[in-house]
């Protein structure tokens, strides 16, 4: 079997659940969650265990996604266990018992690596009769013949038939990944074989600099079929991957609408034009980069766009000095209560500076973008809350001192002194949050 490599953070998670001391309230919690809580009001009042369960989360993300695990079942499988033992610390008091608990949910997340070839259809492409080896990745045309050599036969399985049936004709790029099932080969071979794609595309547009026309470089990623290296005895011996894409998915929104306009009184307050100038201009402004991000196809994007609104939002008149600490400090001060831990928002932003600044792509997880995502409208609408209730504040930056005075920072210093924020960049917050207090 194989080990975790975070096996002391979700040590820590788990014995602080049952060492915890209002066990009480951490028991109706848990029972109260029908299904698995949505992280931005997770152990909401529980801000150390949060802390905890927030590490865990990232350490098994980095360990694990995308190749031994999709990033949306970590975050189901972590819940499942963090209730278990939540709900019968009686079992699990001893170290021994604890412990064969975390083994058998090592073995589940983390199972042995095997090696597949995967062939991804390149749409909007042509490669020609010829074909390339760049890497590991081998760019070429499918035809009958060569899925025979693969051992394809017609009349074996309906999955092979299809293969053979639609494949044949379509430009693929091929390459090997090594997941633990084949079910997570589609998702662990895209950013090598995007990053060949985007080298070829640009030297494609290089020699054609002259006669450019670029509607002829649209090519994405589209379908895959999957193979293990080594058959099987049982099980899946192939698969096809179905990529639907950053395609419109048309559905009713009428509900969706009235019950977010209706529940949250800061959207109607905003559509009703009551905000002061100032306020309202950094608003809307920062309204159009989160939607360019719900709307944008590259998670990077996505993350880079989210960060660029939180500098608006929280950032009005900044003109030097460090950006993620001090984001990650007002939406805390801001959200008065309801925010992320810091240290997760400053993690979030310093992904944006490698992106900015070192061209570093696809670090972004689905899950990275969502949780920012929800930070981005909270502070929105603690924003347009809080000029609601100071309504002669005319400037953002005044209206941001309400929340950031004398108090609040000490409040947040002693709560860093306390360790109830202690994360990996919590010392480079905590000195930005001492450098504003001393500017009071």
């Amino acid at each position: 079997m194989l080990a975790l490599l975070c096996w002391n953070e979700m040590k820590t998670l788990l014995r602080s659940a049952i060492n915890y001391p209002n066990r009480k309230a951490l028991v109706e919690y848990v029972n109260s969650q029908d299904s698995i809580p949505s992280w931005h009001l997770f152990l909401i009042t529980m801000p150390e265990l949060r802390r905890k369960y927030w590490r865990a989360l990232i350490a098994l993300h980095r360990e694990l996604v995308p190749n031994h695990i999709s990033s949306e079942d970590i975050y189901v499988k972590l819940w499942q266990l963090f209730k278990e033992v939540v709900l019968n610390t009686n079992i699990y008091q001893t170290i021994q018992s604890l412990e064969q608990k975390l083994s058998e949910f090592c073995e589940e997340v983390k199972k042995p690596l095997q090696i597949f070839d995967i062939m991804y259809e390149i749409k909007n492409f042509d490669v020609g009769d010829g074909s390339f080896r760049l890497g590991n990745v081998e760019i070429f045309k499918i035809t009958k013949d060569y899925l025979h050599k693969l051992g394809l036969k017609i009349g074996v399985s309906l999955i092979e038939d299809k293969i053979l049936e639609e494949w044949v004709g379509r430009p693929v790029a091929k390459t090997e990944v090594s997941v633990s099932d084949i079910s997570r080969a589609h998702e662990s071979g895209i950013p090598v074989v995007a990053g060949v794609l985007n080298t070829i595309r640009l030297a494609a547009v290089r020699e054609r600099i002259g006669r450019l026309d670029d509607e002829m470089f649209l090519w994405e990623l589209g379908d895959s079929v999957n193979i293990p290296r080594v058959k099987p005895e049982s099980g899946t011996l192939l698969s096809t991957s179905y990529h639907r894409g950053f395609r419109p998915l048309i559905v009713p929104m009428g509900k969706a609408i009235s019950k977010g306009v209706g529940e949250h009184k800061s959207w109607q307050y905003l559509l009703d034009g009551n905000l002061p100038e100032d306020i309202n201009t950094r608003i809307t402004r920062a309204m159009k980069w989160i939607s360019h991000a719900v709307t944008s196809s590259s998670l990077d994007h996505k993350l880079v766009d989210l960060c660029t609104a939180l500098e608006i939002l929280l950032l009005p008149g900044h003109k030097s000095g460090t950006k993620g600490e001090l984001v990650a400090l007002r939406q805390v001060l801001v959200g008065r209560g309801t925010s992320y831990v810091p240290e997760a928002i400053l993690y979030l932003y310093e992904k944006r500076s490698n992106i900015i600044h070192s061209g570093t792509l696809e670090i972004t997880s689905y899950s990275d973008y969502w949780h920012l995502l929800i930070c981005c409208l909270q502070v929105l609408s603690n924003i347009a809350s809080l000029s609601k209730q100071n309504p002669s504040v005319q400037k953002l930056k005044d209206l941001l001192k309400i929340v950031e005075n004398t108090e609040t920072l000490q409040d947040f210093v002693e709560r860093c002194d306390l360790g109830i924020y202690d994360g990996d960049g919590i010392d480079k917050i905590k000195k930005v949050a001492k450098a504003q207090l001393g500017k009071l």
